[in-house]
């Protein structure tokens, strides 16, 4: 689970680095922001198949922490794509 954890965060990070770096269009940004996403679910949906059942409770818990921490990401991702806009 650490490791799906650092992949989200690398990708999160590189769309950061991406959006900070050039100014980009709000569609560039949601093309970016949905591929994102859609990795990082993909990720977490099949660790969590992959998993036994006896783990659930524990799994629905971390997989809502991963999406949390996933969506703070993608608002400071949107802040800082606007901020680039503007300037």
């Amino acid at each position: 689970m650490q490791w799906s954890r650092a992949a989200a965060a690398a990708v999160c990070f590189a769309i950061y680095l991406f959006s900070v770096g050039r100014r980009c269009s709000l569609v560039e940004l949601r093309n970016a922001l949905c591929h994102a996403a859609a990795a990082a679910a993909g990720l977490s949906l099949s660790l969590s198949l992959s998993l036994s059942r006896s783990l659930s409770l524990s799994l629905s818990l971390s997989l809502s922490v991963s999406l949390c921490v996933s969506l703070l990401c993608l608002y400071h991702v949107a802040a800082a794509c606007t901020f680039a806009s503007h300037a």
